[in-house]
């Protein structure tokens, strides 16, 4: 049975149920490709057309390309919702497979561009490493604390009115060697 007017609930629901009556009766699994509408909504609200859609399912699975992942989430019915997650291709086996979280993976890129923007310029406040690194604020810090904590970045200053905490890369090597350090070295034996 086609459906005249996608947005009209009692059409839709209608036009689903020999379909969902059919698959009680056999005990058959019933899986429906439908678009995503425009605008940022990518649950399941964001389904195009009536709501009816998604009322009859017991898992709406969203496919989302953005700019850096293409990923999967669904919404469930019943048990637990998978979070929006990377798809990754594995070339050898040729085949889609499920990544990490979408939210570790641009933890991951923000890291690496924190980095970057610490070798280029030292001693930036949190601010201002957010102005040249492109992201979500949450996640740039998230970041930035990560980076903290695995001592990949330093954290100086008090972290006061005035004086807000600085970050930049330790000194783990240096091609010219400390003389101070070594003549006291010597004082001591």
């Amino acid at each position: 049975q086609r459906v005249k007017d996608q947005n009209s609930y009692a059409e839709v629901t209608a036009a689903l149920e020999p379909l969902l009556s059919l698959a009680r009766k056999s005990g058959a699994h019933v899986l429906l490709t439908h678009h995503m509408g425009k605008g940022d909504r990518n649950d399941a609200e964001g389904i195009l057309g009536s709501q009816a859609i998604f009322a009859n399912a017991d898992t709406a699975m969203m496919l989302v390309r953005s700019e850096n992942y293409r990923t999967v989430r669904t919404t469930q019915r019943y048990g637990d919702d998978l979070p929006e997650t990377v798809l990754t291709f594995d070339t050898s086996a040729r085949r889609i497979e499920l990544g990490e979280s979408r939210e570790r993976m641009d933890t991951h890129r923000l890291s690496d561009e924190i980095v970057e923007c610490l070798r280029n310029q030292a001693d930036l406040t949190e601010n201002e490493i957010g102005e040249v690194v492109d992201g979500r604020t949450t996640i740039k810090r998230r970041a930035l604390r990560d980076l903290v904590q695995e001592r990949i970045v330093e954290r100086i200053g008090s972290g006061k009115r005035g004086e807000p905490y600085r970050y930049r890369l330790p000194d783990t090597c240096s091609l010219v060697p400390n003389i101070y350090t070594e003549q006291e070295n010597e004082k001591v034996i």
